[in-house]
């Protein structure tokens, strides 16, 4: 069973033998008292947020004071440059056609295109200033076309049919890469992403731990999630001796 001597990192192996209740203690995200269920204040919707993210226990809130205080710190991330697509049902042809037409390209910032048709990714090259891009619930069988995208800080990748870990080296400022329900088999293409703070890749289909030493390098990189994945030997974590 391979040895990844580093305290600091956390490798998620069994995130679905943990109840989901357990995950979503509801604390107030401010205040970090206990609340009840029917005193939950959740800013934005309770479904959906500009990021394409579920809800967290740092957006609810046990009583006004609190909501708004996370409403003014909610919003005051979120980007005013954004192109929304989230639930359009577009195919690859006007995805890319709806790219094309922004007049303003430098100034986006993020582009949510989450549950829809798109097949692979192209046109995002045209926003140099792009920090976040959410692409979870479509059909991409293939990481590229974003080598000019080097500002970008986070990828949704989710719910897709990629195959391999590839065509993030150009993207040195990732700070989080979320790629779980794909078909990845192997850990690899990471060697360059030194910024890494988070890797998501649970409900994959990898079934071996080479390439993992380089979880060790990326010396930013707190969380790593691999849970359901076919791993024959999963890594430890600890100091060695």
């Amino acid at each position: 069973m391979p040895f990844l001597n580093n305290n600091k990192l956390e490798i998620v192996l069994w995130w679905d033998r943990i109840p989901r209740k357990a995950y979503d203690k509801y604390i107030c995200g401010l205040c970090n008292k206990p609340i009840d269920d029917e005193q939950i204040i959740v800013t934005e919707n309770a479904t959906e947020d500009p990021w394409g993210v579920r809800k967290t226990s740092e957006r609810m809130s046990c009583h006004e004071i609190c909501f708004e205080s996370v409403s003014k710190y909610y919003y005051s991330i979120t980007p005013r440059k954004f192109i929304d697509l989230l639930h359009k049902n577009v195919d690859q042809a006007e995805f890319e056609a709806i790219l094309l037409s922004i007049k303003n390209p430098l100034e986006i910032t993020y582009i949510n295109a989450q549950d829809n048709k798109i097949i692979r990714i192209k046109g995002i090259d045209r926003f140099p200033n792009l920090e976040r891009l959410n692409l979870n619930q479509n059909k991409i069988s293939k990481i590229g076309g974003l080598d000019n995208n080097t500002k970008l800080k986070g990828i949704h990748l989710g719910w897709n049919q990629i195959q391999k870990l590839e065509g993030l080296d150009k993207l040195v400022n990732l700070e989080w890469i979320y790629l779980q329900n794909n078909q990845i088999i192997k850990i690899e293409g990471l060697e360059n992403n030194i910024n890494l703070n988070e890797l998501l890749l649970q409900d994959n289909r990898i079934n071996t731990t080479d390439g993992m030493d380089v979880f060790l390098k990326l010396t930013k990189l707190k969380k790593v999630v691999l849970s359901r994945n076919p791993i024959k030997n999963p890594p430890m974590i600890g100091t060695n001796g």
